[in-house]
């Protein structure tokens, strides 16, 4: 602007403000830069300070309803084997027991006969 206008530079002015106005009055001398600048942290740490504050609430929150589910589920499975084994101890229902054919004795050839015909369906 100074070679634009052939004018030499005034240190100390801050420009198209007027020439009135100082640098010191126009940006505010460095201490209040500073303290500005400590509120600004102040408040980042306190910003930060709420929003682990949150988190730490919303996890215990999330942790507590999964462990919550997990016990219920855990209630309710014991709860069903319970009742199983109850309604089959007051039933007398037997426990169902695998079969082993390998070592079936087969039927002698006398029998075999008898055997399939009380199994075929009878005509009447």
């Amino acid at each position: 602007m100074t070679l634009a206008l052939e004018t030499i530079e005034h240190p100390g002015r801050v420009r198209t403000v007027g020439f009135v106005v100082g640098l010191r009055e126009y940006f505010g001398s460095v201490s209040q830069r500073r303290s500005s600048a400590n509120v600004s942290q102040e408040m980042m740490d306190e910003l930060g300070n709420t929003i682990k504050q949150q988190m730490t609430e919303e996890m215990r929150k999330t942790i507590q309803e999964q462990l919550t589910e997990q016990l219920r589920n855990t209630i309710k499975e014991q709860v069903r084997e319970e009742a199983r084994a109850e309604f089959q101890e007051r039933c007398n229902v037997p426990q169902p027991v695998e079969h082993d054919d390998t070592d079936a004795t087969p039927l002698s050839p006398e029998v075999q006969p008898e055997v399939q015909k009380s199994l075929s369906p009878s005509k009447t």
